[in-house]
């Protein structure tokens, strides 16, 4: 009777013993439960994470060439905008050109058309036109001097092989912008 008591008790020790241990085991399966139920969920966060980095990469290609398309476009419009405003330019600086010559002669033409010279241009051509003579039976003698904004452009002599006889005689003449003195003295 007594060996059966011990006997019992070392029964219910072991007993105890394994539901401490059962109770650890289904602690340690519960935590693994929770672990793989964590990798799960991380694997299905991957495979989205995954799937929206190639969305991101292909959206990102496509801001690629797009910004190389719109990279393109503004080199374009800025090279005819450069364009056209290097010819606005030009065609600016031509018509001023233009225009400055088209009032050089005016301010030239008005005076030569009522016969009178502007006060530089006439005293140039007191100073440059000059009266060349000849002595002797052997001809006359002629020089003309243009000027042009109070500046000799040149002059050319001549003689003739037969003697002339008259007057001397001045002429003044305008064309173009240019006041050409012609003074003939022949003896």
């Amino acid at each position: 009777m007594q060996q059966l008591r011990i006997d019992l008790t070392r029964l219910q020790a072991d007993f105890t013993r394994q539901q401490h241990q059962l109770a650890d085991q289904t602690q340690e399966l519960q935590l693994a439960q929770a672990r793989v139920e964590r990798l799960t969920h991380c694997e299905e966060q991957c495979v989205v994470l995954e799937v929206k980095s190639r969305d991101l990469e292909d959206r990102l290609k496509q801001s690629e060439r797009a910004l190389e398309k719109t990279e393109l476009d503004w080199q374009n419009r800025f090279k005819e905008a450069l364009h056209a405003m290097k010819q606005r330019l030009r065609e600016h600086e031509e018509s001023g050109v233009s225009v400055a010559v088209e009032r050089c002669e005016q301010d030239e033409k008005a005076p030569a058309a009522t016969g009178q010279l502007p006060e530089q241009q006439r005293t140039s051509s007191n100073t440059l036109a000059k009266t060349s003579t000849s002595h002797g039976s052997s001809g006359g003698k002629n020089k003309l001097t243009v000027c042009s904004g109070g500046s000799a452009a040149g002059s050319v002599s001549s003689r003739g092989s037969s003697k002339d006889t008259g007057a001397g005689a001045t002429a003044t003449a305008a064309a173009a912008g240019e006041t050409m003195t012609r003074t003939t003295e022949t003896t």
